[in-house]
């Protein structure tokens, strides 16, 4: 399925597949829409205390209850679905814990990509809210950024981007991993690109 983004109005994700050897159902929600400098992406999680111990970006964000969000591009601008089991092809993976701390990489093969520096970060414009019985985490992902790493405009209307949500908390007694698009690794991977979703602005 392809997805249209649109600057008028947020599309609505339910994050509710629980994969693996999850103890514990965490109900969340992701937005997407976008301006015109910027994805913009909004989580919604219905959770009381959330397990919150990072507090600086690039520490394991993972460990804490964290939202993620992956997006992929083509090595190359197209305006069709492209091959996501492509080595080639380009990623970001952005995982916040319910502080704001973020971490994230870029780059094609899972080993070898590289961490967002801190002007990087400076320039997600990350917000947090916490209320007695859930939290929210929203942030914007530049399309200067996109094409900095990318190397062209990846995000322009009508290019096809591909993408997946989850929730996820790796602590064993907290243990949960949800997601948008199911994933069919046996085993916890969030980096198998061929299980995401297609999307483009319009």
């Amino acid at each position: 399925m392809l997805y249209t983004l649109s600057t008028k109005q947020k599309i609505e994700f339910n994050l509710d597949n629980f994969l693996w050897n999850s103890v514990k159902n965490t109900l969340s929600k992701a937005y997407l829409s976008y301006n015109e400098n910027a994805l913009e992406i909004n989580f919604e999680v219905f959770e009381d205390k959330p397990l919150t111990n990072c507090n600086a970006h690039m520490q394991k964000t993972c460990l804490d209850s964290c939202v993620e969000f992956f997006i992929a591009f083509d090595h190359q601008a197209t305006t069709q679905e492209f091959n996501l089991v492509s080595s080639k092809n380009f990623y970001f993976n952005f995982e916040f814990n319910s502080q704001g701390c973020c971490y994230a990489k870029a780059g094609t093969i899972r080993a070898q990509r590289a961490a967002l520096t801190a002007d990087d970060f400076s320039q997600l414009n990350i917000q947090t809210q916490k209320q007695q019985h859930s939290w929210s985490l929203s942030f914007q992902l530049p399309f200067s950024l996109v094409e900095k790493y990318v190397g062209f405009k990846a995000l322009a209307p009508n290019l096809v981007f591909a993408f997946n949500l989850y929730k996820i908390c790796e602590d064993k007694d907290n243990l949960h991993f949800a997601c948008f698009k199911p994933m069919s690794s046996p085993n916890p991977n969030f980096h198998k690109l061929e299980d995401f979703v297609f999307a483009k602005l319009c």
